[in-house]
This record gives C-alpha cells, sequence and structure tokens, in this order.
C-alpha cells in the first residue's frame, strides 16, 4: 500500500484522526481490562501496572498524556520514584 491509497481511505485529516484516537483508546481499554481481569482489586491492579517500573522508565515512549499524568504522579508520591 503507498502512501497516497493509505490517505485515500479518509475524507479528510479529521477522519484520519478520529481514526487514530480511536484505535489508541479501543488498544488501551482491552490494555486495563486485561490487566483487572481476575483481580480482586482492579484499582490497584491498574495503578501498579501504570507506576510499575518498566513503564516508569519508558515515559517518554508513552501517550503524552500518560507524560503529565506520571509527572503529577511523582510529585503526589515521591515513593514512587520522582
Amino acid at each position: 500500500m503507498t502512501q497516497g491509497d493509505f490517505y485515500k481511505q479518509f475524507d479528510n485529516k479529521e477522519a484520519l484522526e478520529c481514526k487514530a484516537t480511536e484505535v489508541a483508546l479501543s488498544d488501551n481499554f482491552a490494555l486495563c481490562a486485561k490487566t483487572i481481569e481476575g483481580q480482586s482489586d482492579p484499582v490497584t491492579a491498574l495503578k501498579a501496572g501504570y507506576l510499575s517500573p518498566q513503564r516508569l522508565s519508558a515515559v517518554g515512549r508513552g501517550c503524552t498524556s500518560d507524560l503529565s499524568a506520571i509527572s503529577d504522579l511523582r510529585r503526589q508520591y515521591p515513593a514512587t520514584g520522582g
């Protein structure tokens, strides 16, 4: 598929942005659902995954909203490595 063929799938730039956002949010939801599956305390499970050493060490490769959230969490909870 060429670049032109790819962009022809969308009516305009906004349609492309909407689809990309839809896919990203769907992937994020699936990851959250997998993380909490079978857990007695889903909030703690999500926090543990979100604040894992692997995730914290790769903040620059995550979502831009993650960057500000991690920064805020590190200020609020210095024991997590902030």
